[in-house]
């Protein structure tokens, strides 16, 4: 008997130690697909960049994902250099950390300050069809397997060099055994060895197994070189020889394992002492190094929604806690870090129109089991198995009736049997046995509490009951309380409990649904109010659903969000969404035992620290997550148990609240100004200003926050150096714009910050400088004052000059004019001086005195000739003019019969220097002859005179005739000679175009000396022939 039970132990000890690496690897899977932005669902490969995110090679171009958007690269018809296939089928970082993409027509780098990829290779250099895998080596240089042949690409000069290993049909993977030495798998067509010094290969031979068979994906590690394979998972060692594993073993069903696609390492921080194998066949195993055996498969099943659905995987990426899965129905993610909630799924609790919500769950006493009560329409009480995930046992559903409808459930400590209370009655129930029996209970019970004896509290519609177990009796409390009138005619009972805990001094603290907060005196057995001061007739703050009590303090949820109440100073402290609550109405809550309180609300589960008053949220699985009054949480040890449509969840506290491993990233992805996007270099841009013209002045940053654990959680906050002192808090926004910045020296900084963890990244920086237009340099004002006053200045100047020109003109055309009127003048006074002249021609014609008439003829014509040259002048020689008027007095005297004498005198010198006004003086001197001279009965004297006196030229005709008082003719003012008024307008013109002196002075003897005659001076500016 002793030996049987020993090895019924030993049986039980194997089955846990087997089960526990299920429980252990029972992840939870997120899918990622078209619908989140993905560019196809044809998956075949990942890689993570330097700065942190995950690039994705698919059917329809290149991915880029930051945990929350993805950003697409594709090809382009109309882009000769850019991508040059939709089909990519591998990616590769080499030494520089820059993305290098192997497509169905060319291999492709990615440029970052272009945000492009690039094309190199002619398509004579490589000939490429389906799978182009791409390896780089520790000193740098790019492989590339293609259909003709090894090639190996320098990265810096993008030159392409081929090897001996001329022909490769159908390559798929390239790995290094060492530093020296390539191996190559393909599709059919055998494995290589190629040594990278010698540039020689040579083709292994594989025993045992198919010559056509697929060689897939490969790794390298102390082990030697694993290899996924049509016929399983191969273990080539050094001396080439094969090992192959394809068998399942326990606790897996026995099968075998082939077909398989790809291959990696399980993550360092997990256990690096595991393969991850995906296979064509649509599975997903875990292969354990140190036994040799895969021991454990992931799948989809209906109580397991959340894992992994059956596809075909392409590739594999352990990176740091993640574990990235590509797959012909999109991309998988197992994030290690976030597995502290699993979920179980009920089928039988999945309807079409109504699942069933499950309102509490309690565990047995070893945790495997878990007590299930639910509500319409399935009800009743179930008892799962979490490690089978099944029902083991039902009573009271809608399968296994009679039905009943369970309102608390509760594990009593001491014996482990389950309370569960319903209409009138609480219910005794054990795993094996099931119901042992039912308690009446007068009144319905609402919810139930255990003492440290083991007793029940149960709370009623209208109070209380207390369940002696060892007794086997029932004593009932009734409540009342009058609140307001919306108060007292709230749904619910006269004296609801919503929820009962017992305080270390054994009193009893119980919120009430209607009513508030109050404690029970078991000796008195009177409830007291410690309700929330309220003015509103109606108040959500006493609209209490539940309690914990930790140390001293009361914390009560309710309709209005969280609370706590300190009895001693009776003081309530308030906490809502105003406080970083997502949800309004908190349903329920419990105590982890480490000064977390967990609650269950109507937008949200979540942690709430009681010392730092932070909240730590996290959302179901939408498909499940309704939120109901009637859900209740439950603490079990750190597990945090709570149930929902269709199943249930169990949060593992210490680990959900773990800080984070890293730190958000954070990546200024884009720089667009006036609204079209702009290169610059990512390496320099901190410290470098990118320079922007004065009218480049609205700027927009598009930010990515790289995180893979919450994304959803991330928040941005930001400033611009230069304008903006203080942080600017943006929330979820990504895009930050600015407009009509002024020229100048601005810093652009940056954060992520990850709401669920408090984790925030590195502040990243982007500088740059805006010039100032040339009016807008310091320089500008001063310059334009002066430009201004130069302005000015040459305005005035040009206005004066303007001025002085228009007068110069008006003084030209003035000029002109007079001497128009000069030439006008003398063309009136010389037909005068003619006029007179022939008067006395036909004189002497008439008195017969031919040969006087003919002499006097000839000198009138020598005089006529002189006055029509010198009529064309304005100036003539004096001595010319002097010439000119001896010829006219002696025509004159002849004219008179010698009646008079006359004589001219004048400078020598002065004749040939000074320039005079021709026939200037000749009205005079007629005037002088006619009408004084000739009137005088006696001889008389004619004296012409010309002289220099300072800088006038002074003509003098003085004559003895009978002057002006006794010329009755000339002395009239009716009478005026046309000569004297012509001479008169010339003096005046004189005057007007030389700016200078000219006058004219007619003086009578009689008035001066006593004498007869006459003195005309004229005075003329001297003007010389120098």
């Amino acid at each position: 008997m002793k030996r049987i039970l020993f090895v019924l132990c030993c049986c039980l000890v194997c089955f846990l130690a087997g089960a526990q690496p299920t429980d252990q690897f029972n992840f939870k899977f997120k899918k990622y697909s078209t619908a989140e932005g993905l560019s196809d669902i044809t998956v075949l490969k990942t890689v993570t960049d330097k700065y942190g995110f995950l690039w994705v090679a698919t059917h329809n171009g290149i991915s880029r994902f930051d945990g929350l958007n993805f950003k697409t690269y594709t090809h382009q018809p109309k882009d000769s250099l850019g991508l040059r296939s939709i089909w990519v089928s591998d990616l590769i970082l080499d030494k520089e950390q820059t993305l290098w993409a192997s497509t169905e027509w060319g291999l492709c780098y990615f440029d970052e300050t272009q945000d492009r990829f690039i094309y190199i290779n002619h398509p004579k250099e490589l000939q490429l069809v389906f799978k182009m895998p791409l390896f780089c080596d520790s000193k740098g240089w790019l492989w590339i397997a293609a259909e003709d042949g090894l090639k190996k690409i320098n990265t810096a000069t993008k030159s392409i060099v081929a090897t001996s290993l001329t022909r490769i049909a159908d390559p798929q993977f390239i790995i290094a055994k060492n530093n020296d030495q390539l191996l190559l798998g393909t599709r059919g067509n055998g494995l290589f060895f190629y040594n990278i010094p010698g540039d020689h290969y040579q083709k292994i031979h594989l025993p045992n197994l198919p010559a056509d068979i697929h060689l897939m994906d490969g790794l390298q590690d102390a082990n030697g070189s694993w290899i996924a394979s049509s016929e399983g998972l191969l273990l080539l060692d050094d001396n080439q020889q094969i090992s192959i594993f394809n068998q399942s073993a326990t606790p897996l069903p026995k099968g075998s394992v082939k077909e398989l696609m790809s291959l990696s390492k399980f993550t360092a921080a997990f256990d690096n002492n595991k393969i991850i194998c995906g296979t064509y066949n649509k599975k997903l195993f875990l292969f354990d190094i140190a036994s040799k055996a895969f021991t454990h498969q992931w799948e989809s099943k209906a109580n397991t929604p959340d894992g992994f659905e059956p596809s075909i995987v392409y590739s594999l990426q352990a990176d740091k806690h993640i574990l990235w899965i590509g797959t012909n129905k999109g991309l998988d993610k197992v994030d290690l870090e976030n597995q502290a909630q699993q979920t179980y799924f009920i089928p039988s609790l999945l309807t079409e129109n109504n699942n069933s919500l499950v309102k509490k769950v309690v565990l047995n006493r070893d945790g495997r089991y878990a007590w299930l009560i639910c509500w319409q329409p399935y009800n009743g009480l179930i008892l799962y198995d979490k490690q089978q995930r099944n029902i083991i046992r039902e009573w009271c559903t809608v399968r296994k009736g009679p039905v009943k409808k369970y309102s608390d459930i509760l594990r009593a400590t001491i014996s482990g049997d389950v309370y569960v209370s319903r209409e009138n009655a609480v219910d005794i129930y054990q795993e094996r046995k099931g119901l042992l029996k039912t308690i009446a209970i007068p009144g319905t019970p609402i919810c139930l509490e255990e003492d440290k004896e083991g007793n029940v509290w149960v709370g009623l519609e209208d109070g209380l009951a207390f369940i002696n177990i060892k007794k086997n009796t029932v004593e009932k409390f009734s409540g009342s309380f009058s609140g307001s009138a919306l108060e007292n005619d709230a749904y619910g009972g006269n004296f609801p409990v919503s929820d009962i805990k017992l305080a270390a001094d054994n009193k009893i603290w119980l919120t009430n649904s209607k009513f508030g907060l109050f404690n029970f005196d078991p000796v008195t057995k009177r409830f007291v109010p410690h309700r929330q001061p309220s003015g509103a007739a109606f108040s959500t703050l006493n609209r209490a659903s539940s309690l914990e009590i930790i140390n001293d303090t009361i914390w009560v949820a309710s309709m209005s969000g969280l609370s706590y109440y300190l009895p001693a100073s009776k003081t309530y402290k308030n906490f809502d969404v105003s406080n970083g609550f997502a949800s309004t109405y908190v349903y329920s809550i419990v105590s982890d035992g480490n000064h977390n309180l967990w609650g269950r609300g109507n937008a949200d589960v979540f942690a709430f620290n009681t010392h730092s008053k932070k909240t730590v949220g996290s959302k179901l699985n939408q498909q499940y997550d309704v939120f109901f009054y009637y859900q209740r949480l439950t603490a079990e040890g750190t597990d945090i148990l709570l149930g929902h449509e269709a199943g249930f969840s169990i949060f593992n506290s210490s680990v959900f609240l773990k800080p984070a491993t890293a730190l958000p990233g954070i990546f200024i992805s884009r720089f667009l100004v006036q609204n079209q996007p702009i290169n610059f270099d990512r390496k320099t841009i901190a410290s470098t200003a990118l320079q922007l013209r004065h009218d480049q002045n609205q700027v927009s940053f598009e930010l990515n926050a790289i995180e893979f654990n919450h994304p959803e959680e991330i928040e941005y906050s930001y400033k611009l150096e230069g304008i903006e002192n203080e942080w600017i808090h943006a929330g979820n926004k990504r895009n930050i714009s600015y407009n009509f910045l002024r020229p100048g020296n601005y810093r652009f900084c940056t954060y992520a910050s990850n709401r669920r963890n408090k984790t925030q990244s590195l502040t990243s920086y982007f500088t740059f400088r805006i010039e100032p237009a040339w009016w807008q340099h310091w320089w500008f004002w001063p310059l334009l004052a002066a430009g201004f006053i130069a302005v000015v200045l040459l305005i005035a100047y040009w206005r004066i000059n303007n001025v002085v020109r228009r007068e110069e003109q008006k003084t030209a055309v003035h000029k002109m004019m007079a001497e128009l009127e000069n030439k006008m003048l003398r063309s009136q006074m010389n037909p005068h001086f003619i006029f007179n002249s022939l008067n006395s021609i036909q004189k002497y014609i008439w008195e017969n005195k031919e040969e006087d008439a003919a002499e006097y003829l000839s000198s009138f014509a020598k005089l006529m000739r002189a006055i029509l040259e010198n009529s064309r002048r304005d100036l003539i020689p004096l001595r010319e003019e002097i010439k000119v008027m001896k010829l006219y007095i002696a025509l004159e005297h002849r004219r008179s019969n010698a009646g008079f004498d006359f004589s001219i005198e004048a400078d020598d010198q002065l004749q040939d220097e000074a320039l005079i006004p021709p026939l200037i003086m000749q009205p005079f001197i007629e005037n002088a002859i006619w009408h004084g001279l000739n009137k005088k009965d006696t001889k008389g004297k004619l004296l012409v005179k010309v002289f220099r006196e300072s800088q006038q030229l002074v003509c003098i005709i003085n004559d003895d005739g009978v002057g002006l008082e006794n010329n009755p003719v000339q002395n009239t003012t009716e009478h005026k000679s046309l000569g004297i008024a012509i001479t008169k307008q010339r003096l005046d013109k004189i005057m007007e175009t030389t700016g200078l002196i000219a006058g004219l002075s007619v003086v009578n003897k009689s008035q001066i000396s006593g004498q007869t005659g006459t003195i005309v001076t004229i005075s003329l500016p001297l003007q010389t022939t120098t």
